[in-house]
């Protein structure tokens, strides 16, 4: 039996070899299922209390998360569930203060490019005024998404339908006169000439 050599960079097929397949790992999906299930009430308010105070003094829940041996999800879940006004009302706290600190941002960047002495402190200012101005405007949506009783915009449409539509279809019908058609004769071409040589 004669064996077959393939070259580098033949184009032949080459023989695979087969890999083994690692083991499929399983996924406990439990926890996302049932936040802190296995906690009691008290624990679970306790921990969303504490989380709640944490995240309102700047704290990622990412961060926050590890702590409880838990996932960002997990806790995401749980505040969602059973402390969604308390939530609610800590992430329109810190859009706020974003906001404000946005302003100060860029009013702080407008005062550095009025006294910039030099083209380069000039165009280091401007830059800084552009992204405060960008993160400002960033701020301010996610305000009018969260506090849309106060910073949203007014969207009120008013559609004023008249309900006596049918009437006026009617009396428009009504007015339409219908009327024959009547050809008019043609005037012979000969009898205008003869009238104007009289």
């Amino acid at each position: 039996m004669s064996s077959l050599v393939v070259q580098k960079h033949s184009r032949l097929p080459r023989k695979q070899t087969e890999q083994p397949k690692p083991p499929a790992v399983k996924k406990d999906y439990s926890v996302a299922k049932r936040p802190l299930g296995n906690i009691p009430a008290e624990r679970r308010a306790e921990i969303a209390d504490q989380v709640l105070s944490r995240y309102m003094l700047g704290e990622q829940v990412a961060n926050i998360a590890p702590e409880y041996g838990t996932s960002d999800v997990t806790i995401y879940a749980l505040l969602l569930r059973e402390h969604e006004q308390a939530w609610v009302d800590i992430q329109q706290a810190r859009a706020l203060a974003r906001f404000e600190r946005c302003q100060d941002e860029l009013s702080e960047s407008k005062k550095e490019v009025e006294v910039a002495q030099d083209a380069l402190s000039l165009a280091r200012a401007r830059e800084k005024a552009r992204i405060a101005e960008s993160q400002l405007k960033s701020a301010q949506w996610e305000l009018e998404r969260l506090l849309k009783r106060l910073y949203g915009q007014d969207q009120n449409i008013t559609v004023n339908i008249n309900s006596d539509l049918g009437d006026r279809l009617r009396r428009a019908r009504e007015r339409v006169i219908d009327a024959e058609v009547v050809p008019t004769p043609r005037q012979d071409s000969n009898t205008d000439n003869s009238d104007h040589n009289i």
